[in-house]
């Protein structure tokens, strides 16, 4: 099944995106750039 990534609005299948909590999506490609976001603000 497709879905639509809520970031960047690229539709994928379902596999290849990230399932969060709130029954949205993310593509790799934005769960990566909001991951490394995360982890330097961190710092």
């Amino acid at each position: 099944m497709k879905r639509r990534c809520k970031k960047c609005g690229m539709i994928r299948a379902e596999k290849d995106l990230v399932h969060l909590k709130d029954e949205t999506y993310l593509c790799f490609a934005c769960w990566n750039k909001e991951k490394y976001e995360q982890k330097s603000t961190a710092n």
